[in-house]
């Protein structure tokens, strides 16, 4: 023991699962005004809301969620956030006779909804009383980011590299000088693909490449990820190019970056013999030099 107090940072839980378990686990819930933040204030959990609705009138002023939001103490945006929470905490006064008129009989669900089953299938319900499984553990979203933009800045024989998240809000002073965006084939969202200057494959079959250059007619170029140092490119004129990488200083960069660093130099219109013979890459703190192993007219 170190006698350290451990980091807590913060989990962001997935939408689907995890968000029983927290309310359970949890000692104050700052919530807006959906049902996550009901469910607590039905666990008797202090709660400190931090929106209500009532203004775009997005909820049932007659119902329980609106009675609710109207009682329930505002979190102040511009006071510190932990003293709110103390003081929540401390003040803390249920709201069954409100979350009650909506949430009756707690803790009998599944025995109720075990013989609401059985009736419909006109089956004898077990006699053995009813459980219910644990809940999951709130592991939390680790989900990967799968779209970038992506600008790259030509120097020489030099190309730095700077991606963001395709999914982030643009902000005032938030700028990209002259994004192309980069999205991963297993993208869910339909509108980043069709929009892509290049899409990269994991693992892709035979034909992959041509495949996906006819269903996205404005994808400049495909990659296929083939290893830590090397990804085969093919350009929509049917040129295929396996770029590979020597380390120049601070470790290997994201293979995906790469593709990026081989558009930005081919869309300025540099010479493809110094591209075969090498370019030096920078992405953040990290610089390879970058070339041509093989390069084909396909």
């Amino acid at each position: 023991m170190t006698g350290r107090r451990p980091r807590r940072r913060p989990v962001l839980l997935p939408p689907q699962q995890g968000r029983q378990a927290a309310l359970v686990a949890s000692d104050v819930i700052v919530g807006d005004h959906g049902s996550v933040t009901f469910y607590g204030a039905a666990l008797s959990r202090p709660v400190l809301l931090a929106s209500s609705g009532r203004e775009a009138a997005e909820l049932d002023p007659g119902s329980p969620t609106a009675l609710l939001s109207s009682t329930l103490p505002r979190l102040d945006p511009a006071g510190a956030v932990l003293p709110q929470i103390e003081q929540v905490m401390a003040a803390h006064v249920p709201h069954d006779d409100v979350t009650g008129r909506t949430l009756g009989m707690p803790g009998q669900a599944e025995g109720l909804l075990r013989r609401l089953a059985y009736r419909l299938m006109e089956l004898p319900e077990p006699g053995t009383p009813a459980t219910a499984r644990p809940l999951a553990e709130p592991l939390p979203e680790r989900g990967e980011v799968l779209s970038f933009e992506v600008e790259t800045v030509v120097d020489g024989d030099r190309v730095t590299v700077r991606r963001y998240p395709a999914v982030l809000e643009r902000r005032p002073g938030y700028q990209v000088r002259d994004p192309h965006l980069v999205v991963d084939a297993e993208e869910v969202n339909p509108r980043l693909l069709e929009n892509a200057a290049i899409v990269l494959g994991r693992d892709p079959r035979p034909g992959w490449a041509q495949e996906t250059l006819r269903r996205y007619p404005g994808c400049f170029m495909v990659a296929e990820l083939v290893g830590g140092r090397s990804v085969d490119l093919t350009l929509r004129s049917g040129e295929r190019l396996r770029v590979g990488t020597t380390p120049a200083g601070g470790g290997d960069p994201d293979p995906r970056c790469l593709p990026s660093a081989v558009y930005g130099w081919l869309v300025r219109g540099r010479s493809r013999e110094v591209l075969r013979s090498g370019i030096t890459v920078r992405v953040g703190d990290r610089q390879v030099v970058v070339n041509c192993d093989a390069w084909d007219q396909g």
